[in-house]
């Protein structure tokens, strides 16, 4: 299935093809993330550029914003977390991608633990399911989700790339795929306020 963006931009971690509307980014995709068990390899990527400006400025702040958290920009986190969002999906995947862009770089966070925080401590599976569908990838930060012990979990962009970015952040994943204790995985509520999520 072929994808529309306004724009693909290269990265450490393959191509990410953005796309935005009037409101703000409605995606940040891997283009060049490996099949996962049960799914198809992701469709290939059209470009086509935005036609109305406000979408065009959105889609040029999101490129800049990830072009500055690659370069490690000291700036980074506030452009990303700046960035506004529009996001489909249930209200408790909101509350999750609310949640996800609360977890500071160079911290992690496992999935009951954001269960917890959201008040729903027996849904872990559910947070993992709306971290699954996730529609923009690094602005709303999948990738700090690990498992209880530490452990690295599945991830739309591949485990290579999950561990490159946390990495990246500072975190310290362990061989075999796990982050240790010391990369300040937390099961305390997320304190960072990025700008909230359009529907």
């Amino acid at each position: 299935m072929e994808e529309r963006f306004a724009l693909v931009v290269d990265s450490p971690v393959g191509r990410l093809g953005i796309a935005a509307e009037t409101r703000g980014v409605t995606r940040v995709a891997w283009l060049d993330a490996p099949a996962r068990e049960g799914r198809a390899r992701p469709g290939s990527a059209r470009v086509e550029p935005a036609r109305d400006a406000r979408a065009r400025r959105h889609a040029d702040a999101a490129a800049r914003a990830l072009a500055a958290y690659f370069a490690r920009e000291a700036d980074a986190a506030a452009r990303l977390a700046a960035l506004p969002l529009v996001a489909v999906g249930s209200a408790f995947a909101q509350a999750v991608w609310c949640a996800l862009r609360a977890i500071a770089p160079g911290a992690t966070h496992h999935y009951g633990g954001v269960a917890r925080a959201l008040g729903s401590p027996g849904a872990a599976r559910a947070v993992g399911a709306a971290a699954r569908r996730n529609p923009i990838a690094i602005a709303i930060p999948c990738h700090r989700l690990v498992g209880a012990d530490g452990s690295l979990t599945g991830f739309a962009g591949g485990l290579a790339a999950k561990r490159w970015l946390l990495e990246h952040e500072g975190a310290r994943p362990r061989a075999h795929s796990s982050v240790a204790a010391s990369s300040r995985s937390t099961n305390a509520p997320p304190t960072h306020e990025p700008t909230g999520i359009a529907t």
